[in-house]
């Protein structure tokens, strides 16, 4: 007999966000979320971003992981975005979600 392995982490968030879908749907329909698409500024070239003579570094600022849980209680995400600058000179490639 062969044991059955707990679902992982990735397992249970594709199957908590396959829950939402139904709902997700009714609120937009597809025709609407393609028209959304279609208005949105075309991606920046990731591979572009990553060239030059200064050194590139990709980040990602968290303050939670569907693993470890709470990483850090109080992250301002939003302190780039809130002030319409990047005082450090970093270029976002993708704006944070809201």
């Amino acid at each position: 007999m062969t044991a059955i392995a707990p679902p992982s982490i990735l397992q249970e968030i594709v199957a908590h966000n396959r829950g939402l879908l139904p709902a997700a749907k009714r609120r937009e329909p597809l025709s609407a979320l393609e028209a959304r698409i279609r208005d949105r500024r075309p991606p920046k070239d990731f591979a572009a971003a990553l060239k030059g003579d200064t050194i590139r570094i990709i980040a990602e600022v968290k303050s939670a992981s569907p693993s470890a849980g709470v990483l850090r209680s109080r992250v301002n995400v939003n302190w780039n975005r809130d002030r319409g600058l990047n005082p450090d000179g970093s270029e976002r490639i993708n704006p944070p979600r809201r």
